[in-house]
C-alpha cells in the first residue's frame, strides 16, 4: 500500500500507473487530492503467465508539477503467486 500525503496549501490532480500490464490499481487512485488531506494506493499484481523469477516494475505516481516513481521487485514464484518488495511506501510534499 501506499499513502499519498497532499502536506501543500493546494489541492493537487493525480494519475497512478505502472510499466506492465500485470499491475492494476486495486483501490482507485484518487483523480485529486485536497490539500492536507491523505489518500491509500494499492496495487495488484498478477503473475499469471509470467515466467518465474525477478521483474523489475516502476510505479509512478504523477500530477503536472511532480513525479514519483517507486521500483517494486517481485519475484514471481509460479504462475498464480508474486512476493513483493518495494523501496518506497509514501510519497510526501512538494505535491506527493
Amino acid at each position: 500500500m501506499y499513502i499519498l500525503n497532499n502536506t501543500g496549501n493546494q489541492p493537487l490532480s493525480i494519475n497512478c500507473s505502472a510499466n506492465v500490464s500485470w499491475v492494476a490499481n486495486a483501490t482507485a487512485c484518487p483523480s485529486g487530492l485536497a490539500a492536507g488531506s491523505s489518500a491509500n494506493v494499492t496495487f495488484r499484481f498478477n503473475g499469471t503467465a509470467q515466467s518465474l523469477g525477478l521483474k523489475t516494475v516502476l510505479l509512478s505516481f504523477t500530477n503536472p508539477n511532480v513525479s514519483q516513481t517507486s521500483i517494486a521487485n517481485v519475484t514471481v514464484v509460479d504462475a498464480t503467486a508474486a512476493s513483493i518488495t518495494t523501496d518506497r511506501s509514501e510519497y510526501e510534499g512538494c505535491g506527493i
